[in-house]
């Protein structure tokens, strides 16, 4: 027999407004702290040398998107913290298209995966931070550790998947001139390609010319 379960004493309405409440001012706090977040995590970065691993042509894009991509996974936090409103697909679509970049770049995935828990650990300090100075309860700053937590394995997994496939259509367009190479290399040579049948073509053009302007009336 299944023993009957003891029913959970439900908060008062009164504790439920002051945890959203406390939830709602703590993401606004964070939401604009946004920018020290993405600078933090760009100094973090840089102390882990792992900051500019593209190549210089992918420098500049590949910064403003991973920098851009830090902004929006602290507005979503934030938003959710103040309406409850989690991730549109299209959100996490586009927070995981920094992998496919990252694939295009030659930027490595360890490189990648090492930023992506940099942003979480600046966002949880922040957090932190800011709850301290609010007050907030812990149990909210519990939800948000869990949240920022699962938030960014998702991410991390988002972006594999973008720099796998990425990868694969590098791949298959390699492989594609690759075959095209070996097939051209393959075809014989068109006659009048060959030096050599060019050479004796025009030694035979002049000669024919010579013999014209030797048989030409005066």
């Amino acid at each position: 027999m299944t023993a009957a379960r003891t029913p959970q004493p439900r908060k008062p309405a009164a504790d439920q407004k002051n945890l959203a409440a406390a939830r709602k001012a703590l993401g606004e706090a964070i939401g604009g702290r946004a920018e020290d977040v993405v600078n933090e995590c760009e100094q973090r970065l840089g102390a882990a040398r792992i900051l500019d691993t593209a190549p210089a042509e992918f420098n500049a894009e590949f910064a403003e998107r991973r920098r851009a991509s830090q902004r929006l996974g602290t507005q979503l936090i934030a938003r959710w913290l103040v309406t409850g409103e989690v991730s549109k697909p299209e959100e996490r679509i586009w927070l995981g298209g920094l992998g496919e970049l990252a694939a295009r770049a030659s930027v490595s995935i360890a490189a990648m995966t090492h930023g992506y828990l940099i942003f979480r650990d600046v966002l949880q300090k922040v957090a932190e931070e800011e709850g301290s100075r609010l007050g907030t309860p812990a149990s909210v700053l519990q939800e948000v550790d869990v949240a920022n937590r699962a938030s960014c394995d998702s991410s991390i997994i988002w972006m594999t998947r973008a720099f796998d496939r990425q990868q694969e259509l590098q791949a298959a367009e390699s492989a594609r001139l690759h075959d095209q190479h070996v097939s051209a290399a393959a075809r014989p040579p068109h006659p009048d390609a060959l030096p050599c049948r060019r050479s004796r073509l025009r030694r035979r053009s002049r000669r024919k010319a010579r013999r014209r302007a030797g048989s030409w009336p005066r």
